[in-house]
Order: structure tokens, then sequence, then C-alpha cells
């Protein structure tokens, strides 16, 4: 759904239908601000500001963000904030700690999304807090767990709820996804938000266990270029584990320590783990592996998230994986963790 945004602000003022206005500040001096439209990755407005204040004003055509910005090219801007386009006027101030920290209030939906992400600053900081004991912070953290997901079912009919979704559609399957999407008000089902809901739905199918694996090349630390297909084909090999990780990502980190021990107690009996690397730095990447002496099949192009492999997986987080069983190249588990990978393997090798 492309929001005709210029030709609505232009019609804006001889028009009975709904309108929105979305009025604020930015934290510093700035003579000029823009509307960017995300999805379309178009410029759609500009205002110059009038005593430090932007106002823009236009139909309401229909759902979508939007996002004000201070530089014509947004991947040049150093403020921007974004809000929820619905009928009424949308408020935009500083909050005065961070450049880009603002309350967007004004509408029922930019309300609600302001409301939680104050309270989930709130339960961050406390959690953070030294002196916050680990029974209050285990309470933090399932509060905060179950504030998201009240959010998502209260806001259903807006695009709150495809936005948060996003965010939690590691820990979905492509089942649970398009049961919340088909919850979604049909206004909200037609959105680009909620149709790459859809897609991503569409590629954990295609990972899910019992799925055949995905083959993809990718070039060693050599440059050598590797297939999935003739690692997963070596005789030798009996359960293979694809492992989407980065240098620079402290979960993926922890769990190295697991899956070198892993390593080390199975890799002669038939298994093998193959790493990719979403870095985009090689030094970072090759001087993590030699740091951790992480002596497995390491994989990786620097492409960061542009990363093909990760794209057709469907990794929206890391860390990842995925075990295959070679004998009939199929996925037999998907994110295990910690102790859960030897536990597995130890199975597997009975």
């Amino acid at each position: 759904m492309i929001f005709s945004a210029t030709v609505a602000l232009l019609l804006a003022g001889c028009s009975t239908q709904p309108r929105f206005t979305v009025t604020g500040t930015f934290a510093e001096p700035t003579e000029k601000a823009y509307l960017w439209n995300r999805n379309s990755d178009e410029v759609v407005d500009s205002v110059a500001l009038e005593a430090g204040t932007f106002r823009f004003e236009g139909l309401y055509t229909g759902p979508m963000e939007l996002s004000v910005v201070d530089a014509a090219e947004p991947n040049k801007a150093r403020q921007y904030v974004s809000f929820l386009v619905e009928e009424g006027d949308v408020v935009i101030s500083p909050t005065g700690e961070r450049r880009n920290d603002y309350r967007v209030v004004g509408t029922p939906a930019n309300d609600a999304y302001t409301a939680y992400h104050e309270a989930q600053s709130r339960n961050m900081a406390e959690l953070r807090a030294p002196e916050t004991t680990a029974e209050r912070r285990a309470e933090l953290e399932q509060a905060m767990h179950d504030l998201e997901w009240e959010l998502i079912a209260a806001n259903t009919h807006n695009l709150i709820a495809p936005m948060q979704l996003r965010t939690e559609t590691y820990d979905l399957s492509a089942d649970e996804l398009m049961e919340w999407v088909g919850r979604l008000a049909p206004e909200i089902q037609a959105t680009p938000e909620a149709q790459e809901l859809v897609q991503e739905a569409e590629v954990k199918r295609r990972t899910e266990p019992g799925q055949p694996y995905i083959d993809f090349e990718d070039s060693d630390a050599e440059g050598n270029t590797v297939s999935l297909k003739s690692i997963i084909e070596n005789p030798a090999n009996k359960y293979v584990l694809l492992d989407f990780w980065a240098s620079w990502c402290g979960p993926c980190m922890a769990e190295m320590p697991h899956l070198k021990e892993v390593y080390a107690a199975y890799h002669k009996k038939g298994f093998e783990i193959v790493g990719v690397t979403l870095d985009h730095k090689r030094e970072m990447w090759l001087g993590a592996i030699e740091k951790h002496q992480l002596n497995w099949i390491q994989l990786g192009s620097m492409n960061a998230w542009g990363n093909p492999v990760s794209d057709a997986y469907g990794v929206q987080g890391i860390p990842s994986n995925f075990l295959f069983d070679c004998s009939t190249g199929k996925i037999l588990a998907v994110n295990l963790r910690g102790e859960e990978v030897m536990k597995r393997v130890a199975e597997l090798m009975k």
C-alpha cells in the first residue's frame, strides 16, 4: 500500500476526507524537515521550520508509518523520528536525553506505542541497576515479555501489532506467525508490514524441521568456494550444524563454548559445524576465529545482513542454527541453544 502523499498533501486543504497533521520540533536546530516513506524510500514532502517547529498535513488514506528527518537524503539524516499515520493530530517533542529520543503522542496508536516504550524503558533501567536482585531481574524480564505480547494483542487493528511481531519472529513457527497475521484487521493485513510477515512465514516453512536443506555456496578464509551440499554429502559426516553468528554478537560468542565442547566430543564420530558469519569486517571475523579457536568450517562473504545465505534461511536474529541429518538431507532441529546442542547430538550419536 504505497501512500500517494504528495497528492494527498496538495489536496488536504480542499477535501472532506479524514486528515492527519504532525507537528513538532527537532532536538537540534535545522532549517527544513522532510517527510519520508520508508516502504517506498520516497521523500514525500518538505517544509521550512517556523520558530523551530515543523508541521505537515495530509489526507489520511490508510495506516502507515512515516518518518520526519532533517535531510533530503534520509540515509544522511542526523535527526529522525517515526510516527504512525492516523486520523488526528500527532505531536512530536524531543525528550532532552539523546538526539533521537522523542515522545510521539496525539492519536491512539501513537499514544499506545509511546506508553509501551516508556514502560519498557523504566523496566530496563531497573533491570540494569546494580542493586537489582537476581530474583527481581527475572521478574522484570518476564514483565517485559508479557508487556510486549499484551501490546500486540491489544493493537491488531493498527500497525503496532505487525511492527512488533517483526521482533518476535525468531521464536515463532510459520503456523504461529500466520495465526497472528490472521488476527490482524483486514486493513492491516493489506499493509507492507503485514505482508512482510507472510513472506517471513513462507521462508520459515521452508526451513522448519523435516524440510530438506537449502544448498548454498560461500567463501572460506582462504577464498575457496564451499557448498553446503559438499559438506552434507561428505561420507565422513553424519550430522551438520549450520551456525549463523558474528564476532560483534555477544550472545553468539556466549554460545561458542558449547559448540566447542560438542565439536571436540563428536567431530571424529561424524559431527561437523559450518559457521556462516554476518560480519562485515574480515579482520574482526578472522580475529574472533583465532582468539576463540573456532576450528570448524568457517564461511563468510562479509555482506553482514546482506548475506544471501542468511536470507535463504530466513535468519532474523543471531545466534541462529540448523541441525541437518546427512543421511536424509533434512533439517532435524532449529535454534538449539546452550546445552541443547550437546544433548541433541549425544542422543543422535548413541
